[in-house]
């Protein structure tokens, strides 16, 4: 089932989504809308839990992919559901598809699917397409600090899983939108708005 008024960036760290998410949220709250603006992980207690592990690189991807499950399930019980309920929309900065892409590998990407089965599907997810040696650049120029999945190798791999997250959400019938991640910032940010108005108003 997917949720009308949930809209999602994804995409490899370093391909822009914190950003395109923040400018979305700002031109939507200019127009008026009630703009609920999400992260996964969440800032509740699981989510935080799940940071200090990523900051920690706690390479346990079955313990991992289940916190993220139990987070997003959090999530959507108290913040999300209300806000809809109440006519408002989100904006949340990665879903599913993370949890496919980062969790799946080594088998694991019918039971990743498996234990996420009942959060619904975004009515728009926007995915920041961008090679890995490119997200890896953007990040050593944030000076960000390192995490579990900051590896190349790493990232080549999840590269790849996304792929495949987004054969999987296409194949359900998720509207899912690739955007070439390296375009200026502006340029990306007009036909997100854009796509996004079409979906608030329809």
């Amino acid at each position: 089932m997917q949720q009308h008024n949930v809209i999602v960036l994804e995409g490899l760290d370093g391909a822009g989504t914190t950003t395109q998410s923040a400018l979305l949220v700002a031109n939507l709250q200019k127009m008026g809308v009630a703009v609920l603006a999400l992260t996964q992980p969440s800032d509740g207690a699981i989510g935080k839990q799940l940071r200090s592990l990523l900051s920690g690189k706690v390479d346990n991807p079955k313990l991992l992919a289940l916190m993220f499950a139990a987070d997003r399930t959090a999530q959507w019980h108290e913040k999300i559901q209300p806000h809809l309920d109440a006519g408002g929309v989100v904006v949340c900065d990665r879903w599913v598809h993370s949890s496919l892409a980062y969790q799946g590998h080594n088998g694991m990407l019918d039971w990743v699917k498996t234990i996420n089965h009942h959060i619904p599907a975004p009515g728009l997810t926007f995915y920041l397409d961008i090679s890995p040696k490119q997200a890896k650049l953007r990040r050593e120029g944030d000076k960000r600090d390192g995490e579990l999945f900051d590896e190349l190798s790493r990232q080549t791999t999840i590269y790849e899983h996304y792929k495949l997250a987004i054969n999987w959400a296409r194949s359900r019938g998720d509207a899912l939108k690739v955007l070439d991640g390296m375009r200026p910032k502006s340029d990306l940010a007009d036909e997100i708005l854009s796509e996004s108005k079409a979906l608030i108003q329809s």
